[in-house]
């Protein structure tokens, strides 16, 4: 209630969380609103078992399916201005969040920054089908709708947050699925067990000549929040590679991975432990996510509005995020720390970065790196044109940013001519366009910079003549010129600012 209450300028008045035990299916809690009494969010409404559209939180899911064809966390893919075509003539051409295409990128970063158009390009690689069948084998029950297309990979479908949670719990449990259920035990006054959800005991066994198990009882047909005996195959199901599974985990782990867009020490990490996490986002703010895990808590939030009133600008991040992070410090406080149980199947491998293949000797040390593997899926062999395209950037494969046009009046970027290194970057300006929902300041290096670097963001109020932000340079850039970058978003959509400054020694 705490974090709805400070959104509430932002549109924002409902939350609903789902709290699973991954070792053996249990929930642990389930709140469907912030306040069940109230007719003005519709409290009574549990939409924790309603379908709302996921955003990004359903990538993790492409990229098993595509690990499942043969993909690695160093696959590349190229973001780039992409345009897809479907059986009806129809165009799609996603973009990114952050407004900008980044080359070559690997499956490692393109998960972890939740990059749009990899996602994309790993559901068009596997196809709608395949998709389709990884998120049925998880537990998690798309409407019928013959008008999906690749826009599903961003969450353009519609889950229910328990079913995505369970699906989570998949991942964390290292691809064994177990039913979802919130009645543990059933037993008589005098003690007398009589079902045990958790371990099947007095579950009704299938008739003679069938395999097929019971049909659901009038309880379990009647409460969406416990699995039907007729939807459990078998009481644990290893519906995903447990190496898979795992390096899955890993990505969504990796705080390094996903910096750049995130920022260090985000909201998605926890104090003393390891955690999985991904955000999702509506494009329409309609929707915001957030679900992770550490090996015994899977914790999914959904933040936004029961009659589906879009919100202002409110990101997984800023919204269903901190809900998150509260419940899974609070539900674990005290508890030892657990790492996640690497599997044997698991190898670790050098690979260039760019290109994601094992390094040719054209490959730079500071551009070498380890990466994890299953066993049976290892690296590419060594090509140093692979590298060389991704290093450069070529025009011709990957999209190359415009030059930096002036700043508009609405954004408007200043900074001291130079700075020395270690010294404090005080960002002023105006960051206020028409319909301000939001922005982000960012770095590169030199005049036009190929690649920008995460500085803060999202920032949720306009700057009238004021501090940006305020920024101290890595100790370890170089001295040279770069230019700040200021990008905000608003009703016409994406505007940006520029300023330069020279660092010295």
């Amino acid at each position: 209630r705490d974090q709805i209450a400070k959104l509430k300028d932002k549109n924002v008045t409902n939350a609903a969380t789902v709290v699973i035990d991954p070792r053996t299916g249990e929930i642990l809690a389930m709140v469907g609103s912030v306040d069940f009494y109230s007719d003005t969010i519709k409290g009574q409404v549990n939409v924790a078992l309603m379908p709302r559209q996921p955003g990004s939180s359903i990538k993790p899911f492409t990229y098993l399916t595509e690990m499942e064809r043969g993909a690695t966390p160093a696959t590349m893919y190229w973001d780039r201005k992409t345009t897809f075509t479907n059986q009806y003539g129809q165009t799609y051409t996603p973009v990114n969040y952050d407004g900008t295409y980044h080359g070559a990128v690997l499956m490692r970063e393109s998960l972890a920054r939740s990059l749009n158009v990899p996602a994309v390009l790993a559901l068009n690689d596997v196809g709608l089908p395949a998709f389709m069948t990884m998120t049925q084998k998880v537990g998690i029950a798309f409407p019928p709708n013959p008008a999906y297309g690749l826009a599903v990979t961003l969450g353009g479908a519609e889950a229910r947050l328990i079913d995505m949670t369970s699906a989570y719990a998949v991942i964390a449990n290292g691809g064994v699925r177990l039913p979802s259920t919130a009645i543990a035990r059933v037993e008589r006054a005098d003690g007398t067990l009589l079902r045990d959800y958790l371990t099947g005991f007095g579950e009704p066994a299938p008739a003679t000549g069938t395999t097929s198990r019971a049909q659901p009882s009038l309880a379990e047909s009647q409460n969406p929040a416990v699995a039907p005996a007729a939807a459990r195959a078998t009481r644990r199901d290893q519906v995903l590679s447990p190496e898979h599974a795992w390096l899955i985990t890993s990505i969504l782990s990796d705080d390094a991975a996903r910096v750049k867009s995130f920022g260090p020490g985000s909201i998605l990490n926890l104090k003393n432990r390891p955690a999985a996490v991904k955000t999702g986002t509506t494009n329409d703010f309609r929707d915001n996510l957030t679900i992770g895990f550490t090996p015994e808590l899977v914790v999914g939030v959904w933040v936004g509005n029961t009659n589906n009133t879009e919100m202002k600008g409110t990101t997984g991040t800023t919204g269903a995020a901190p809900i998150w992070n509260q419940i899974m410090e609070e539900a674990l406080k005290g508890k030892p720390a657990t790492a996640f149980a690497r599997p044997a199947g698991i190898v670790e491998r050098e690979i260039c970065l760019d290109g994601g293949r094992e390094p040719s000797p054209e490959c730079p040390a500071n551009r070498r790196a380890r990466e994890f593997f299953a066993a049976s899926q290892p690296p590419l062999p060594a090509d140093a044109a692979v590298e060389r395209a991704a290093r450069e950037n070529n025009p011709d494969i990957a999209a190359q940013p415009a030059p930096p046009p002036p700043p508009t009046s609405s954004i408007v970027v200043t900074v001291p001519g130079s700075v020395r290194r270690g010294e404090l970057l005080s960002i002023q300006g105006v960051v206020n366009p028409p319909g301000f929902e939001r922005y982000q300041v960012e770095y590169g290096s030199g005049e036009s910079p190929g690649e920008w670097r995460w500085i803060s963001g999202p920032h949720l109020s306009p700057v009238n003549g004021g501090q940006v932000t305020a920024w101290t340079a890595p100790g370890d850039l170089p001295p040279g010129r770069y230019t700040i970058r200021v990008t905000a978003f608003g009703a016409d959509g994406a505007s940006v600012g520029y300023a330069r400054f020279d660092l010295t020694p």
